[in-house]
């Protein structure tokens, strides 16, 4: 007998288990809407954690009609996995490489969806499973802050070789993550450009000569 499950998305059964368990082996979320409301919610917005919605069976349900139990079984098996995600990464830590220190503390997930049946604040009580690291905290702050500049048109591309616009688009690139003031368009690479441009090279741990080298054109370029 092969892997668990259902219109195609693969099952965590031994969390399953464990949590059907805690309750007599029955549906569970038909008797609390207000709480499978408020987990999906959640798990739609999973990229604020840099996670993919999809890997907890988000796309399925779009497109996916279901039985009554398997949309219980699936909705336990999305806020489960969730869950652990957000407890111990997406990636398992014996599948991460060496340099990747940052390790997940104990943590029982099933007790926490178990929990947030009956929490007023379900979302906060599975989102209380994400660690509370300082380098965590910065991780998010500096993805939402790439997010909003995707959002707001991101930056152009600098030429590798000298153009009339390649100064412009210099600053416009290194405006956008604040290394230059707003809207900074003088189309020379001044002073405050160098200085700028300095600045990134130091934070991207290149050479920090201020001149458009083939590393620097690379990292700039990303």
């Amino acid at each position: 007998q092969g892997p668990l499950s259902i219109a195609g998305e693969p099952l965590h059964v031994a969390l399953l288990r464990r949590f059907y368990g805690l309750h007599g082996d029955q549906p569970v979320w038909t008797t609390h809407p207000a709480q499978a409301t408020a987990l999906w919610h959640a798990v739609l917005n999973a990229g604020d954690q840099g996670l993919n919605p999809d890997d907890f069976h988000a796309a399925a349900f779009a497109k996916t009609n279901l039985s009554a139990t398997d949309r219980d079984l699936l909705l336990s098996d999305a806020f489960l996995s969730y869950a652990d995600a957000l407890a111990r990464g997406a990636v398992p830590s014996d599948m991460r490489n060496d340099d990747e220190d940052l390790l997940p503390g104990p943590a029982d997930v099933v007790a926490a969806v178990d929990s947030a049946l009956t929490s007023a604040a379900p979302e906060a009580a599975i989102a209380a499973l994400a660690p509370k690291t300082a380098d965590y905290a910065a991780l998010r702050r500096a993805y939402e802050s790439y997010q909003a500049m995707v959002k707001a048109g991101g930056w152009p591309r600098v030429p590798e070789t000298e153009t009339a616009s390649r100064a412009s688009l210099l600053q416009q690139r290194l405006a956008a993550e604040g290394y230059l003031p707003a809207g900074y368009a003088t189309g020379a690479f001044d002073e405050p450009t160098r200085q700028a441009l300095k600045k990134f090279q130091e934070r991207h741990g290149l050479l920090a000569d201020g001149k458009l080298g083939n590393a620097t054109l690379i990292e700039l370029n990303v």
